[in-house]
C-alpha cells in the first residue's frame, strides 16, 4: 500500500525584516528566491561540499506536480 500526501503549493510573502547586510544579498522575484551571501575558501572543504550539493539538486518532477478541483497547484508527496 503506498501512500500519498497533497501539498497545495502558494508563494512565500517577502521577507520585510532582514538586517541590511543580509537584505543585499537577497532577492525574491518571480516566486524564486536567491541569497548570494554564502561562500567559502578552498580549504573549507565540507562548506563547499554542502554548498555544491545545495545548488544542484534535482527540480520538483513534472509527475510530481497537478492541478486540483479548484485550479491549485498541487505537489504530491509519495
Amino acid at each position: 500500500m503506498t501512500l500519498t500526501f497533497q501539498v497545495v503549493l502558494r508563494t512565500a510573502p517577502a521577507q520585510s525584516a532582514l538586517p541590511q547586510s543580509v537584505a543585499a544579498c537577497c532577492v525574491n522575484a518571480h516566486g524564486f528566491s536567491l541569497h548570494a551571501g554564502v561562500r567559502c575558501t578552498m580549504n573549507q572543504r565540507s562548506k563547499l561540499e554542502r554548498l555544491r550539493r545545495y545548488t544542484t539538486r534535482p527540480a520538483i518532477a513534472d509527475e510530481r506536480l497537478a492541478r486540483n478541483k479548484e485550479g491549485q497547484v498541487v505537489l504530491y508527496q509519495f
